[in-house]
């Protein structure tokens, strides 16, 4: 069950029908132009190349308008809108009155409402969304389909004006002990009470100030096996009435980076499992329910305990269901194939671009952590996936600053880049500030041409993976392993072999490779996503996917599956 807005905040569901039209030529300003026959009716979350089917491709400037109306006395509350993800850059009116705006991507926002909602009266919602990306904004390159559009929920819901929570943190450890932190304003203090999974209360405590230490005997963990979790209640009073309340899942439970492994509560584990994109034929990158569910138990069912979640910040449901079905997160930043500004951004060679980068990073990883920390899936941030390191030198200082930032941030956690440059001369400078080193390897794949005409074995070719594993561990000491992406594409047979049993063959080959000396590893990729017109493939949809991109299985799934089942 999602806890976003507990009932004390009223929250009203914004999402289900909207109108939506394509502004191609960028005329006018709609949030003064009634819904006519240039808008259709869309259902939000809603991405624009699904709810515009005769313009699959299309990017640039939607208008999005809904109407609803509002119950309750809101005149002396503090209304608010909550956006969980607009993708790129939003505009928002209200009756009229400009709201505000966003430009961060796949993460929430919220904008202050009050005074120009209309209590129990029709309102006038308003969204300006331009789906392309601005100079030094994220993500920096696409390596999947650039979705746009109201992709996540929207909500509407109101607080006391001053006194309401702002955030609430919990930092909980396989000890039983407990560290609550919150921020609020008008407030000095709050109430806490924590149930177990059965909903007994076992913690109730007020507290003065902004945080609280609690510990608890007989705690259950959390760990894929047993995925415990308790719920945190926390309340602002006044003269014994609730003010605000934020309700959260939280679950207690050690990660660990050190002595060349990973562990969680003071066993070894081997993350093993599964890339994943937001991604679906009927509903392209917007949020589905039950797409989410699906996925999520296939991948449970598997025998995985891990999903890379790339190369964005993933919709709150998904880590809320990872929590529940216990499977291990790596979430990440969408700083991606970033080559510094030597090279440039669309269109751009100048420093300023890199600080432009820099910032919409450092903005980013603050909110997903902000987010996310939380979620006891979560178990490792990731701030890039395969910048250029040799390209510019200041790549590697972002991601030292972004590492860093992330610890200051979230010391509970192991922070980390994802490389595919673990085979360069200079990979010596390249892990140094990680926690776990991960890259991405794809011995097969690359070499599969060659090994049809030589009839090369897949298991040859998988050797890279240890070789370089033991390469990078006399590199980086004491640092565990991650292969955080390895896999081989179908549909490109040859001699006539079905390209299916060659993608098993692949994928077996470097599993077997990685689970013999690395300490994690997951395969590219759960299912065929769309992507951008590949130069060499030709093709809009990677079919690098165990699964079809309607979820049926290719032959590898199940080979895998056993594969994880028989795993340590």
């Amino acid at each position: 069950m999602s806890f976003l807005f507990d009932p004390v905040r009223r929250p009203v569901f914004l999402g289900g029908e909207w109108f939506l039209r394509e502004d191609r030529d960028e005329t006018g300003l709609d949030f003064d132009r009634p819904v006519d026959g240039s808008y259709r009716r869309v259902n939000v979350p809603s991405d624009v190349s699904v709810s515009i089917p005769e313009r699959p491709d299309a990017t640039g400037v939607f208008w999005y308008k809904k109407t609803f109306t509002p119950e309750g006395d809101l005149g002396s509350k503090r209304g608010v809108l909550h956006f969980e993800a607009v993708n790129h850059t939003a505009h928002v009116w209200l009756n009229g009155k400009y709201l505000g705006m966003n430009s961060q991507g796949y993460l929430p926002f919220e904008l202050d409402a009050t005074g120009a909602i209309l209590p129990g009266r029709e309102n006038d919602l308003t969204v300006r969304v331009d789906t392309r990306r601005c100079q030094g904004q994220l993500p920096t390159s696409f390596y999947w389909k650039n979705y746009g559009g109201i992709i996540r929920d929207v909500w509407l819901y109101s607080t006391e004006k001053e006194n309401y929570i702002q955030n609430a943190f919990v930092c909980a450890r396989a000890d039983g002990t407990a560290v609550f932190t919150v921020s609020s304003k008008g407030a000095e203090g709050f109430r806490l009470e924590v149930k177990d999974g059965e909903g007994n209360t076992v913690i109730a405590r007020d507290v003065e100030g902004a945080s609280v230490s609690t510990e608890l005997d007989g705690v259950k963990l959390w760990s894929p096996e047993e995925p415990n979790l308790y719920t945190a209640e926390i309340s602002l009073i006044s003269n014994g009435a609730v003010l605000d309340r934020s309700v959260f899942c939280y679950g207690y439970r050690d990660f660990e980076a050190r002595d060349g492994k990973l562990w969680l509560n003071g066993k070894e584990i081997f993350l093993k499992g599964f890339n994943r994109h937001e991604d679906h034929p009927d509903f392209g990158g917007a949020a589905n329910r039950e797409v989410i569910e699906h996925d999520l138990a296939m991948i449970k069912a598997s025998g995985a305990n891990f999903i890379r979640m790339c190369h964005y910040p993933h919709d709150r449901y998904e880590l809320e269901l990872a929590d529940r079905l216990g499977l291990c997160l790596l979430v990440e930043i969408p700083l991606c194939a970033y080559l510094g500004p030597t090279f440039g951004v669309e269109g751009t060679e100048n420093k300023p671009q890199n600080e432009l980068v820099y910032a919409n990073a450092v903005d980013s990883l603050r909110r997903m952590i902000a987010r996310d920390r939380n979620h006891p899936s979560v178990v490792i941030w990731s701030v890039s996936n395969e910048n250029n390191e040799p390209a510019d030198p200041c790549v590697l200082d972002n991601h030292k600053g972004l590492i860093a930032l992330a610890k200051k941030l979230d010391p509970s956690r192991p922070a980390v880049h994802v490389s595919t440059y673990s085979t360069h001369a200079d990979r010596d400078k390249y892990f140094e500030h990680d926690d776990i080193i991960c890259f991405n390897a794809y011995p097969v794949q690359n070499t599969r041409v060659e090994q049809r005409r030589r009839d090369v074995s897949s298991r040859e070719s998988a050797r890279m993976i240890p070789e370089t594993v033991e390469a990078l561990r006399k590199l980086y000491p004491g640092k565990p392993v991650i292969i955080t992406e390895f896999g081989s594409r179908t549909g490109v047979p040859a001699d006539s072999v079905d390209d299916e049993m060659l993608q098993e063959a692949g994928v077996a080959a470097e599993y077997l490779a990685a689970a013999e000396c690395a300490n994690g590893a997951s395969v590219w990729v759960f299912a065929d996503h769309r992507w951008p017109r590949h130069p060499e493939l030709l093709s809009d949809i990677s079919r690098f996917g165990l699964l079809w991109p309607d979820r049926t299985k290719k032959a590898a799934f199940d080979v895998y599956s056993q594969l994880l089942k028989n795993t340590q």
